[in-house]
């Protein structure tokens, strides 16, 4: 049976560290990633079974990884995924809103062909 895999991505080592004391025990494979770019490049890698994904980040947010993984046919529905911001700001949220729901009216689960 294949290794279930879990992808954390977050640009603090500390939240990293944290998750991966956290996980330890567990049977998942833990796989790391530092920022939204390499997030998406390592769940079209690895195929993870779960993504836990920060928002803010360098290179690319959280939000436009998860369109990119959404718009991509290898990972649209391959797993779910949970984002862990941080430290969430008011102003952040709005457009955050409006960028999830443009992702999941988008998903294939709730369009009609």
């Amino acid at each position: 049976m294949a290794s279930r895999k879990i992808l954390l991505v977050d640009d603090s080592e500390t939240v990293l560290q944290m998750e991966q004391m956290i996980l330890a025990k567990s049977s998942y494979e833990l796989i790391l990633a530092r920022d939204g770019e390499e997030g998406v490049a390592k769940a079209l890698a690895t195929q993870p079974d779960l993504i836990l994904m920060d928002v803010v980040m360098p290179k690319m947010n959280g939000f436009e990884a998860m369109k990119q993984l959404r718009e991509n046919a290898q990972t649209r529905s391959a797993f779910p995924s949970l984002w862990s911001p941080a430290k969430p700001k008011r102003r952040a949220w709005k457009p955050a809103i409006k960028t999830v729901a443009a992702i999941t009216s988008s998903s294939p689960s709730t369009n009609s062909s």
